[in-house]
């Protein structure tokens, strides 16, 4: 199963996860909710305030530091 990531540019939090993720081989999607409008005020109502966001089929999984030490 793949995760989803939701994010953001300059997002050093973002930064730090994708490239954990990459170095241990974790296949993701990631989102840019600047670049899409639907999916920030999915996020939003989601109650997220803050990104990155990580889903694993349509379950959250947690913020940046909840999904390193899930894959740790």
């Amino acid at each position: 199963m793949k995760l989803t990531i939701y994010g953001k540019d300059n997002c050093q939090y973002c930064d730090k996860l994708t490239e954990y993720l990459l170095s241990i081989g974790i296949d993701f999607t990631y989102i840019n909710v600047l670049h899409n409008q639907r999916e920030l005020l999915w996020l939003k109502e989601q109650g997220h305030t803050t990104v990155p966001q990580v889903y694993l089929a349509g379950s959250y999984i947690g913020n940046c530091d909840q999904t390193i030490k899930r894959y740790s």
